[in-house]
């Protein structure tokens, strides 16, 4: 979406570090297999016919080993035609999202749910798309609204821009910020905190709109920054979904300002 700290866009928490180094247990239990694996497949090369398998299995302890040796964990493993329809699936997928239309949205978020789904470990592009297009819909679906310009991309400050601006007839503007949660973790604090900062900085109301709602902690901090009188406000809104309470919300803040 936007070009931000390198840290903000790392907004799943609650899920998995998939880059963290085994403990020594986990080394410990992985060697094991890579022998019994590599053992397996050395001992099956003499009475098998399958290669292909044998060759599998050999490959496969031999991973097991790297990890003990070298520390990390595997993220992923196939062979053959299962690597190969996978790598295919997703690259039509990306391909398909970078030229979809708004309106596809609800199908397309729901494709590249999946493939990240079945991609244990971070993908980039996939992660960057998702939020393409859940920022591109939500666009779409806030420009119909004649009080207001939809301005993408705004340049806040030095090295700062935000999702949306809706900037009205009097120049004044309302801040809307996407964010876009996988795998249905909840909105965290920190993602609220971003909105803060947004508030602070451009003295505007900021409207935090996600797919998944408020965590508990995270409502708790949004009624904290509230009660402080930051204009900071939340709605949830899935593509396809119901946007009638994001218009309403929108709609708010547009009478409060103008």
């Amino acid at each position: 979406m936007n070009q931000r700290e390198p840290d903000e866009r790392s907004q799943d928490s609650a899920e998995e570090d998939y880059s963290a180094p085994l403990s020594r247990g986990a080394q410990i239990g992985a060697g094991a297999i890579g022998v019994i694996l590599t053992g397996g497949g050395a001992v099956a090369v003499f009475v098998a016919d399958n290669q292909a398998g044998t060759v599998a299995l050999i490959l496969a302890g031999a991973i097991f080993l790297l990890m003990m040796f070298g520390g990390t964990p595997l993220h992923s493993f196939g062979f053959g035609e299962a690597n190969l329809r996978f790598a295919r699936k997703r690259q039509e997928v990306v391909n398909e999202a970078i030229d979809s239309p708004p309106e596809q949205a609800p199908r397309v978020l729901r494709d590249l749910e999946s493939i990240d789904n079945q991609n244990r470990g971070p993908d980039p592009t996939v992660n960057a798309l998702t939020e393409r297009v859940y920022e591109d819909a939500l666009s779409y679906l806030l420009s119909f609204n004649p009080d207001y310009s939809v301005i993408r991309e705004k340049s806040v400050g030095p090295g700062r821009r935000v999702d949306i601006a809706l900037e009205l007839p009097s120049g004044k503007q309302i801040v809307v910020e996407a964010r876009y949660y996988r795998r249905g973790n909840p909105v965290d604090s920190r993602s609220i905190d971003q909105a803060a900062g947004y508030h602070a900085i451009t003295r505007s109301p900021v409207l935090l709109v996600s797919n998944s709602p408020l965590s508990e902690v995270g409502a708790h901090h949004l009624r904290a920054l509230q009660d402080s009188g930051a204009e900071v406000h939340f709605v949830q809104w899935v593509p396809g979904g119901d946007g009638d309470p994001l218009k309403i919300a929108v709609e708010r803040l547009v009478q409060q300002v103008a």
